[in-house]
């Protein structure tokens, strides 16, 4: 697995990460979670997850956003010191910047209930797909479960 990191140059919002998430993850996408930031405004509970791509012009300030795909995740945080993000992606061959890691299948389930402060997830199952280095979690991704 490689990972590659840095600072996202805009303010961390929904629509800024989709941007780069796709530009990193490409078409592999699965799902996406966010932790939207604070905001007494809002009415209604913004949406903070999906299995589809939110909106490129989606203006939700969030503190943390992850998008997943089978083989990667993205994902963002608001920190003292700016925006950042991590990619963390599992390759098929070795790289000279790869780390070698165990890949271990966990089954997981979407409840399809509304959750505190936020919009109903959907029901069904997927695979956590957890990175492992010895007994250390590197990350983990979800992907679809294949029936």
């Amino acid at each position: 697995m490689r990972t590659r990191a840095g600072e996202v140059a805009d303010v961390l919002t929904l629509g800024n990460a989709v941007k780069l998430a796709k530009t990193s993850l490409g078409n592999s996408f699965v799902a996406w979670w966010c932790d939207p930031t604070i905001d007494l405004d809002l009415h209604t509970p913004p949406a903070t997850f999906g299995n589809a791509w939110p909106s490129e012009v989606d203006k939700l300030q969030v503190d943390e956003v992850a998008f997943y795909a089978e083989y990667a995740v993205w994902r963002a945080v608001r920190t003292s010191n700016g925006p950042r993000f991590v990619l963390i992606e599992e390759l098929t061959s070795k790289a000279n910047d790869a780390k070698q890691a165990r890949a271990v299948h966990t089954p997981a389930r979407l409840h399809g209930f509304q959750r505190f402060s936020s919009e109903n997830t959907g029901q069904g199952n997927v695979l956590l797909r957890e990175w492992h280095d010895g007994d250390e979690i590197l990350g983990f991704t979800l992907t679809k479960e294949q029936r």
